[in-house]
């Protein structure tokens, strides 16, 4: 709770800002039931009636869609990278020629949503 009464009757710009270091993002900010009893100004942040403005921000609802990036890199007297593509359901299938000019290959699984450093579970299966 934060007393706004010593600004009374003045326009007043309400801000939050959240400043982290560039390396370590953390959960980020989170805010929700914000309200002006003066002003009869209530926000629960869980529609957009168009009076916030998020700039800056993403509105989250708990859950953020995951997209990935899979990227081969098969090894041997060459190296060869092998980007990926993923079909609507996120599935792929690949055929490994080891043996030859690559005797080793990684598969690379990169979560790419935004707005999160959570872990992404990923699934992949190897058949001989």
């Amino acid at each position: 709770t934060v007393d706004l009464s010593d600004y009374a009757g003045q326009e007043v710009t309400l801000r939050f800002e959240y400043v982290t270091d560039a390396a370590v993002n953390g959960e980020g900010l989170l805010l929700d039931d914000l309200s002006i009893e003066a002003l009869g100004y209530s926000e629960g942040f869980e529609m957009d009636d168009g009076r916030w403005e998020a700039e800056g921000f993403a509105r989250l609802y708990n859950r953020l869609p995951q997209t990935y990036r899979l990227l081969l890199v098969e090894l041997g007297s060459e190296t060869r990278l092998t980007e990926i593509t993923l079909d609507d359901s996120r599935h792929a299938e690949v055929r490994l020629n080891l043996g030859g000019a690559y005797d080793e290959a990684v598969l690379v699984v990169i979560g790419t949503a935004r707005h999160t450093w959570q872990p992404a579970p990923y699934k992949y299966q190897v058949v001989p």
